[in-house]
């Protein structure tokens, strides 16, 4: 079965995942018109946490060579953090990845509106990005709800490793390309302002 049957089989999944993400998206906005103070400092105490891996991107922007060593960077970042880790784990266990999605579009509308020149990057990098964690988060629920229903879990399995290597690594890599390429460009070339939080130290 190829990847895009799975998708469509499972296409119940795929909107769940979907409405997540964008129901994280319009709570976003909705915390920005009760209160933008409140909401975009939360904004940047959540996008803190990806602290470590920002200050090690931009270092490696600075470099030599940097805009492809940033890109393999990202893309192997996203692919075990995000797509191995956060989405099929979380998949499997079903409620942390729907949980996970909701907090990513929350966090996506409250960094762009903080920090506008994120937006290229944001609008070139999410549909990619988000797209390979929905496809491996539609992997690991198949997983997770055909071992609590006794399914057929060695077949789910098998499922996820095609979702995988067929769509998941392409958008990914697709995803860490644009992001890589579009970060230069805002905050090498053109000299864009950091982050806050990347520009305490």
């Amino acid at each position: 079965m190829s990847a895009f049957e799975i998708l469509i089989n499972n296409w119940e999944l795929v909107v769940a995942l979907t409405f997540a993400f964008l129901v994280g998206a319009i709570a976003g906005l909705m915390f920005l018109a009760i209160n933008k103070d409140k909401a975009l400092k939360f904004g940047v105490k959540v996008d803190q946490l990806r602290k470590p891996v920002g200050k090690t991107l931009f270092k490696i922007l600075r470099k030599p060579q940097g805009v492809f060593k940033a890109i393999l960077f990202i893309f192997a970042v996203n692919l075990i953090g995000g797509a191995g880790m956060y989405a099929t784990l979380g998949g499997v266990l079903i409620v942390p990845l729907l949980l996970w999605l909701a907090l990513v579009g929350l966090l996506v509308v409250l960094v762009v509106v903080k920090e506008p020149q994120r937006l290229p990057v944001a609008i070139r990098v999410v549909p990619f990005e988000i797209g390979a964690f929905i496809v491996a988060g539609v992997g690991g629920m198949n997983i997770g709800i055909n071992f609590i229903f006794g399914g057929d879990v060695g077949l789910a399995i098998r499922e996820w490793i095609t979702l995988f290597y067929t769509l998941v690594i392409p958008l990914q890599f697709i995803g860490a390309f644009f992001e890589g390429i579009m970060a230069h460009r805002v905050y090498i070339v053109q000299q864009k302002p950091l982050p806050e939080w990347l520009s305490e130290d």
